[in-house]
């Protein structure tokens, strides 16, 4: 189920997004930050363990030192989006 949640989270936000291993349950997405058309690398692992998943989120620019907390909010919507499915 949090599989399928994230897959439609990255069709409706993402630039393109590729499923990594799907045995781990593993998916890397690619972002385009509007302004400036820079591209940024978000990486999902869900590792479900006695019938609870938990999601590691990891979002990076692949461009410059800062990102003026664009990942940080990235990640932030991404968990809150998913929770808004899961609770619907």
């Amino acid at each position: 189920m949090v599989f399928e949640y994230l897959s439609q989270i990255f069709e409706e936000d993402a630039l393109q997004f590729d499923i990594e291993d799907p045995k781990r349950i593993e998916i890397h997405a690619v972002y385009r930050i509007p302004v400036f058309g820079f591209k940024d690398d978000v990486n999902v692992i869900l590792n479900e363990k006695g019938g609870k998943t938990v999601v590691f989120i990891r979002s990076a620019s692949r461009v410059g030192e800062y990102d003026l907390g664009v990942n940080k909010r990235r990640v932030r919507k991404i968990f809150n989006k998913l929770q808004t499915k899961i609770k619907n």
